[in-house]
């Protein structure tokens, strides 16, 4: 008996550090990561709204568009980064533990900031992603963690970022964990990721980022209610797909007939420029917010659907920067 208890105190004493250090590390990373994500982008988000303040006073800034093309085109060759893939390049870091560094920060976040400055269809999430992934993975570059711990701190710096912008850590922290492998949950970074989603979100709402809200007034649940909203999320699991497609194979065109990346990001922005002119309405010019709130307060016009999705196609298949999710919404 003496024996047992003298193995199982051994065992625990190689067991419990070794628990309890991974858990300090990882809280501690968390922490250094969620607060770096949440400053920035924090910063991010401030620089997107001043951007709407401007197209605003300023509608005219969107004859710019093209010329600003020109520079995001410039910075991401000054970088090296001509081979860029977006939020799927952030996919890429964590699934196969390829690094993403500050130069990606830098591009995504100037790259947006310049798109919606002079009026892109663009959303901001996937930007988001891809400035806390970037983050997280330039961390754990400097930290020299191995390609396990890489992944898992990359994921930490895609919560904090999502957090940060949409104001909802628990979504947040479990769409990283989701979004990388369909069907598969990485239940290893539960806590890491919450709680960088958890500080990123107190950081911005600190200065003021605060969750967008739409209130439904609701009477009465019924079958009806229910009926309609299957139906509706049946017509919008289509469209995803459209909208997917549509973007995928804008860049293809894009690219099919037009190799110089400076012509084609050019070009693109002149062609909404000219779209912008023709519907009249600067309403599908950056990320569509204000559209979006419109329709909780008013029957929105049918075709407004389809013009966001052309008008986002033809700005992110040209080379223009930003997220696609507010898009979609």
């Amino acid at each position: 008996m003496k024996n047992y208890f003298l193995q199982l105190f051994n065992s625990m004493k190689k067991w419990i550090p070794q628990m309890f250090g991974g858990f300090i590390k990882w809280i501690i990373l968390s922490l250094i990561t969620g607060t770096a994500v949440g400053f920035i982008s924090s910063a991010f988000h401030i620089g997107l709204e001043k951007c709407a303040d401007i197209r605003k006073e300023q509608p005219y800034i969107i004859l710019l568009l093209p010329v600003a093309g020109l520079l995001i085109v410039s910075i991401y060759k000054l970088l090296k980064l001509t081979h860029d893939k977006g939020t799927n390049m952030v996919l890429i870091a964590v699934r196969d533990g390829s690094g993403m560094t500050w130069k990606n920060t830098l591009s995504i976040f100037t790259g947006s900031i310049l798109t919606h400055l002079t009026g892109g269809s663009a959303g901001r999430e996937g930007a988001a992603l891809q400035i806390g992934g970037s983050i997280g993975s330039q961390l754990g570059i400097w930290f020299k963690l191995n390609e396990q711990d890489h992944r898992l701190i990359t994921m930490c710096g895609m919560s904090a970022g999502f957090s940060a912008l949409f104001g909802t850590p628990a979504a947040a922290a479990f769409f990283s964990m989701e979004v990388i492998s369909v069907g598969i949950m990485h239940y290893s970074a539960i806590i890491p990721c919450s709680a960088a989603a958890l500080i990123g979100f107190k950081i911005s709402s600190y200065f003021g980022v605060s969750p967008s809200v739409m209130n439904v007034k609701i009477d009465s649940l019924n079958w009806e209610i229910y009926l309609k909203a299957s139906f509706i999320a049946i017509l919008c699991g289509l469209l995803s797909i459209v909208f997917c497609f549509v973007l995928k194979n804008s860049a293809r065109i894009y690219r099919y007939f037009i190799r110089n990346p400076y012509l084609r990001i050019f070009i693109g922005g002149l062609l909404v420029v000219v779209l912008t002119f023709i519907c009249g309405t600067y309403d599908y010019n950056g990320a569509g917010s204000e559209v979006i709130a419109q329709a909780f307060e008013t029957r929105a016009p049918f075709q407004q659907f389809i013009l966001k999705l052309l008008f986002t196609a033809l700005t992110l298949g040209a080379g223009f920067k930003g997220g696609e999710i507010l898009p979609v919404f």
